[in-house]
């Protein structure tokens, strides 16, 4: 894919999945294995590029997040911890390729 076509899939733990890793992690698994470029972030480390803090609550996400995007109207916590993946993802990609998830299926 092109810079000017990529698409990008968020996902995290969630009802989607019923809290399962091990979904989770199919699905990622899944995304790569049909050619898609995936990238995998851990919750404090979302947290800590967009609040500075590795352990902060939804709340101070939310309010980093009406920080930095002040038009951005959240119905949320999800919605605002999607939007903090996609910000980490974005601030991100400069410093480094991408580095496909290598895993085996399964594990």
């Amino acid at each position: 894919m092109t810079a000017e076509k990529s698409v990008y899939i968020i996902a995290e733990i969630g009802p989607n999945h019923n809290g399962s890793l091990d979904v989770a992690r199919k699905t990622i698994d899944a995304l790569a294995a049909a050619g898609l470029e995936v990238a995998e972030y851990a919750p404090n480390h979302v947290k800590k590029s967009v609040v500075g803090v590795g352990h902060a609550d939804k709340h101070q996400i939310m309010a980093m997040i009406g920080i930095l995007l002040p038009k951005c109207e959240l119905d949320s916590a999800d919605s605002a911890d999607a939007l903090a993946v996609a910000i980490t993802h974005a601030h991100h990609r400069g410093q480094r390729a991408l580095q496909p998830v290598k895993r085996k299926v399964g594990a």
